[in-house]
């Protein structure tokens, strides 16, 4: 029986430390977590939900890139 060794390079195993600063911001940007439906802007808490249960809509140019 021949045996196989399999080699991965360190560089496919180890894992960066990412801020959560920073590792939020790129997994919303790549669509890996869920994005808030409400833009950042909107502050008022009943406005805010509104937004998410659906009762108002946000035209696309007024979301921004958050």
């Amino acid at each position: 029986m021949t045996r196989t060794e399999v080699v991965v390079s360190e560089l496919l195993t180890a894992h960066p430390v990412v801020p959560a600063a920073t590792a939020a911001p790129l997994l919303r940007s790549l669509d890996l977590v869920p994005r808030d439906p409400a833009p950042a802007w909107i502050t008022d808490p009943q406005v805010r939900a509104d937004i998410v249960a659906g009762h108002l809509d946000i035209p696309d140019d007024l979301r921004g890139a958050s």
